[in-house]
């Protein structure tokens, strides 16, 4: 079995087990974003979200996005969904981090 969690709005974990899954994987209660909200979440205050194919992502524990920055390239708070057409990686990346909400 697999673990994942579940962050609850009081900021506590919630540990699940999912037997038909093949990733541990952080899920959260999705919150709609509208692109100036994500802008908020540039890694200033430690808080680095990006959007892709209308999923926003905490990349915030990545060191390849350390102070909301990606390689010099990719900026945190923004929508990449473009831009991964051009990545020398494809979505699978992301499986890596939570997904905390959706881009409206």
């Amino acid at each position: 079995m697999v673990c994942s969690f579940r962050i609850k709005q009081d900021g506590r974990d919630e540990r699940l087990l999912h037997p038909d899954r093949g990733k541990v994987r952080a899920v959260a209660d999705e919150k709609k974003f509208k692109l100036e909200d994500l802008s908020k979440f540039t890694g200033e205050d430690g808080k680095s979200y990006v959007a892709v194919n209308g999923k926003v992502y905490d990349v915030s524990g990545s060191d390849l996005w350390e102070d909301g920055d990606h390689m010099g390239a990719h900026t945190a708070g923004s929508d990449l969904s473009a831009e991964l057409e051009e990545a020398p990686h494809g979505m699978e990346v992301f499986d890596e981090f939570p997904v905390v909400g959706e881009l409206e």
